[in-house]
């Protein structure tokens, strides 16, 4: 059976399914938020461009200042796009109000292009622009900057990359023949070290973490010094490659087969202790979000749909649920969940989409236009 993370149809399917709209970080300097304190090039404190979550399920929301920056997917072959809105990166302020619409990502040579994996420090939006048609494998045209007030635009690099990670004043990602980094404005790129394939990855406390395709039956996440030195490989037995740092611990999902439900793991950073927090009914579970210790997921199960969260003692909590409904999670600030919710038809998305947010305990929710 092919793996997730390798891309595969089946990996397509769910994957362009749970995207919203269209598969780093934390507080630089608190340590036990599972991030790198440090700025690798230097090792002084630096501010990171996104959660570490958000970066693991495609960097389509951020948070910066007084001030949330988010992507919609133009093409309604996925998704359709929220009423009053079109395709492009908007931001919002904090308090859900003066949506503003700050770039629009048409088609390239045809092709359906994304602007995903956002971060943001200080008056710019870094990101990639990235096709992701449904019949062609996932390729990234380039990666970018603009302004925060949408102006500015200017391409940095043409790498195929999956993900970047900005750091401070310098932005890290992984190319086929190896990891990389380059300082915010497109100069001083630098080979860290060699690696094969490209793909994403996890930065936390100066160290790489990825996942790897052992023998092809069982995945693994590996686990490297920034200098390319090995230092661990951590087995994993599950078909689904999709895990989360935050903490100094190792969320993912398990499952021993594609069509089995699935169950949600902890483990440490160095592979031991690994308990199961909770197990699902879905059997359609690719991605998920780990905020303080909680775990938040999208659930779309027959004509009902809701978002959910794991509490650290494995105490499962419905947040938001919808009657004949589809909801795809866009990503989580502070304690603010992004969604869209869109109503089912026999199964099918129809076009009444709409922006939403909720608090993470359920409370306040409210309409973003």
């Amino acid at each position: 059976m092919k793996k997730q993370f390798r891309f595969s149809l089946l990996w397509l399917c769910i994957l362009f399914v749970t995207i919203i709209l269209i598969t780093a970080c934390g507080h630089p300097q608190t340590k036990s938020n599972g991030i790198p304190p440090n700025d690798l090039a230097g090792g002084l404190p630096q501010e990171l461009g996104n959660s570490h979550s958000n970066l693991t399920n495609n960097g389509l929301l951020a948070r910066h200042g007084d001030w949330d920056y988010f992507y919609i997917n133009p093409s309604s072959y996925y998704t359709n796009v929220p009423s009053g809105m079109s395709g492009g990166i908007y931001k919002v302020r904090k308090d859900g109000t003066q949506s503003t619409k700050l770039l629009s990502v048409d088609k390239i040579n045809g092709r359906t292009a994304m602007a995903i994996n956002l971060n943001v420090l200080g008056e710019w939006i870094y990101y990639t622009v990235t096709y992701m048609d449904f019949e062609l494998s996932p390729h990234t045209e380039g990666i970018y900057k603009m302004k925060t007030d949408g102006t500015g635009q200017t391409k940095l690099s043409s790498d195929d990359v999956t993900q970047i990670v900005v750091i401070g004043e310098w932005i890290y990602y992984c190319i086929n023949d190896g990891f990389y980094k380059m300082k915010t404005d497109g100069t001083q790129k630098t080979k860290l070290f060699a690696e094969n394939g490209s793909g994403r990855f996890h930065l936390a406390n100066e160290q790489l973490y990825r996942l790897i395709d052992v023998d092809n039956q069982t995945l693994a996440l590996i686990r490297k010094q920034t200098d390319g030195t090995t230092k661990a490989q951590i087995p994993l037995t599950t078909h689904i490659g999709t895990v989360v740092i935050d903490k100094e611990q190792i969320y993912g999902l398990e499952v021993s087969d594609i069509n089995q439900p699935v169950s949600f793991y902890r483990m440490n950073m160095d592979g031991s202790e690994k308990v199961i927090l909770a197990d699902t009914p879905s059997r359609n579970l690719t991605s998920f979000y780990v905020q303080e210790e909680t775990l938040y997921y999208e659930d779309n199960i027959m004509s009902d749909s809701s978002i959910n969260k794991i509490t650290g003692n494995g105490m499962l909590q419905k947040i938001y649920t919808v009657k004949n409904g589809f909801i795809q999670i866009l990503g989580i600030v502070g304690q603010q969940i992004y969604f869209v919710y869109s109503a089912k038809d026999t199964g099918d998305i129809m076009e009444n989409c709409i922006l939403y947010r909720i608090n993470t305990d359920g409370t306040n929710l409210q309409r973003i236009e």
